[in-house]
């Protein structure tokens, strides 16, 4: 390609920038960053981004990104789609070898491993439950990691130590068999731990003379497999890291300080709220839309969520006369990653209270669970504590309310005047109807 020749990518990235609207702290901060001196004490090496569904998380990062690829970074995105730290390394391998720089050594023994699971998968002599344990559940993360991986849902069964240990003796007795070489048993009863030292060579050949940027979204998901094998990297495990690394780590809560305390001096903290009305107003005004009733009622239905801004003002641009509620795609947002019918029920009625504790929930929820759901409602990433009582974001739970009162109002004032029951003989302070 001529020197002066631009591509389509560069047109779309540069339309991608012009269009680019809000977060510009965050933009101005991640921009300034990379100017500074490795060895400046301002300068960051972790950034965390977080924030409530909807809030513009991913495309804050995506826009992150470009930044620093015009910045002559190499760059790599990982999101919920990589099931493994492996699987992440493959990922980041590939991004940087469509930039033209490879991982030769890391890339060789990826291919080994991948060899050796097929060859695993396809013998029909392995014991039973032996190559599932080997290629979906310890080999995965590795063995000595296993058991301090938090998991959740689908991605794996919890395990006893005395089960745990006896598989794993009966995984090595099988792997001695079946390959002569221990470099092999080894690769496959902890692949992790035998490739990221691989993938850090690498990463220190590619940094030559260059930064490298990594970004890791939707962290509530991808954190569950790969938080315990990040921190290993930072904390030298499988080899010193080149200085010019930048890691961007996007997700709904932010990173565990009890587990990221060491690292708290090189962290910018990049908390993310709605668009203020400011730069709702000026997104609307990129797409077009100035009639002032028109953006009063975008501004009051998305709560200037960017993603819900961007729906209506789709909506309206695309000749619609009536500009839908998005409560329910919202809602849907909130509670992506929750599988439970019971659950997301007990979501939506616990937003009726203004301010909440067990006692509340018990109200409106089954007493005999009011424990446990109050317990899973403290979990999520848009209920927080003030002082006794427990709330929800603002915007979550307007949303909530009106999916809520949309969908069952018959139920809705139930629950309503159930509350102003007990407010009034509980003596709960007012603010929780």
């Amino acid at each position: 390609m001529n020197a002066g020749k631009r591509s389509l990518q560069d047109r779309i990235r540069e339309r991608q920038k012009s269009s680019f609207v809000g977060r510009t702290g965050t933009v101005v901060q991640f921009r300034e960053n990379y100017r500074l001196p490795v060895d400046d004490e301002r300068r960051r090496f972790l950034f965390n981004i977080h924030g409530n569904a909807g809030v513009g998380k991913t495309y804050l990062t995506r826009q992150l990104r470009l930044i620093a690829t015009d910045a002559g970074a190499l760059t790599s995105y990982v999101d919920e789609t990589i099931e493994d730290a492996i699987s992440a390394m493959v990922k980041m391998a590939t991004d940087f070898s469509r930039a033209g720089v490879k991982l030769g050594d890391f890339e060789k023994r990826v291919a080994e491993y991948q060899q050796r699971r097929h060859e695993l998968e396809s013998d029909p002599q392995a014991p039973a439950g032996i190559v599932a344990f080997l290629t979906k559940t310890a080999a995965t993360i590795g063995i000595a990691a296993f058991r301090d991986v938090p998991f959740a849902g689908s991605l794996a069964a919890p395990i006893d130590d005395a089960a745990f240990a006896e598989r794993t003796n009966q995984a090595r007795e099988y792997l001695a068999q079946k390959f002569r070489d221990y470099k092999d048993v080894r690769l496959l009863l902890s692949p992790s731990d035998e490739l990221t030292p691989a993938f850090v060579d690498g990463l220190n050949r590619a940094a030559a003379g260059r930064a490298v940027s990594l970004f890791i979204d939707t962290y509530e998901r991808t954190g569950l497999l790969l938080d315990t094998w990040l921190r290993d990297l930072y904390s030298g495990r499988y080899g010193e890291l080149p200085d010019t690394l930048i890691c961007t780590i996007s997700g709904q809560r932010p990173l565990d300080p009890n587990l990221w305390s060491e690292y708290l001096p090189v962290i910018a903290d990049v908390p993310l709220e709605p668009f203020s009305e400011a730069e709702a107003r000026q997104y609307l005004a990129s797409k077009g839309i100035a009639d002032e009733a028109t953006t009063q009622v975008i501004l009051t239905l998305s709560g200037r969520l960017p993603l819900w801004l961007a729906t209506l003002a789709d909506a309206r641009l695309q000749g619609n006369s009536e500009i839908g509620d998005p409560s329910g795609d919202a809602v849907e947002r909130f509670l992506r990653w929750e599988n439970n019918s019971a659950r997301r029920e007990i979501a939506l009625t616990a937003a009726l209270p203004r301010m909440l504790n067990q006692d509340v929930l018990a109200v409106i929820a089954p007493p005999d669970q009011a424990r446990a759901l109050f317990s899973w409602l403290r979990s999520l990433p848009f209920v927080s504590q003030r002082e006794e009582f427990w709330v929800y974001h603002d915007v979550v739970r307007a949303a909530m309310l009106r999916l809520r009162r949309a969908e069952a109002p018959l139920e809705w004032r139930s629950e309503q005047n159930a509350l102003e029951w007990a407010t009034t003989t509980r003596r709960w302070p007012t603010s929780t109807r």
